[in-house]
């Protein structure tokens, strides 16, 4: 049980991650994702990578697509 409950709460926190850089809002982007990066033991490789190229994307003013 307690490991969906984690799923769960990695995936809300992606789900707004992506949210937040679909709107450009980079600031609440770049505090979400420490909150996602505490869990990268378990986080697959395409999910790091998200988070990488959102922190690319917030360094850089890149738009996000």
């Amino acid at each position: 049980m307690a490991g969906l409950t984690l799923k769960k709460i990695i995936e809300d926190r992606f789900d707004q991650l992506e949210i937040l850089m679909k709107e450009g809002r980079y600031e609440e982007a770049t505090l979400l994702i420490p909150n996602i990066t505490k869990f990268i033991s378990v986080l697959s490789q395409d999910r790091i990578d998200l988070i990488n190229a959102a922190r690319y994307a917030v360094n850089n003013k890149e738009e996000w697509k």
